[in-house]
């Protein structure tokens, strides 16, 4: 059965734009590039950038993804990322008792998110 997330793939419209966003704005390490297929490591699972043009309706905006971070204090975060030119569609906001998320997007539109659950 599942046992958790190996990768999530993002197709994007311009692999050097991308590739600059998850590394140097988000700070993720850069695993592995390629034109064609670019890995960018978190703990536990890795993201691979593949161009939109490879998937029918990505590039038009019809595919579309959502990764939420994990975080340990989402305001820290959230004024980090800010500092950082990002603008978030969705301010910090409880989703369920002590469970805590703030949306925003990549250069592409690809909805990502900062999650913090307090224990």
């Amino acid at each position: 059965m599942i046992q958790g997330i190996d990768h999530i793939a993002i197709f994007v419209t311009d692999m050097d734009r991308a590739v600059e966003f998850y590394t140097q704005t988000l700070g993720l390490e850069l695993g592995y590039r390629s034109p064609h297929w670019t890995e960018v490591m978190t703990p536990g699972v890795y993201i691979g950038l593949h161009p939109a043009e490879a998937v029918a309706g990505a590039k038009s905006g019809k595919a579309t993804t959502q990764i939420s971070f994990k975080v340990s204090n989402i305001k820290e975060v959230q004024q980090e990322l800010q500092s950082r030119g990002i603008t978030f569609s969705r301010e910090i906001n409880e989703i369920s008792p002590g469970k805590w998320m703030a949306n925003f997007s990549d250069p592409d539109g690809n909805q990502l998110s900062i999650y913090e659950v307090k224990e």
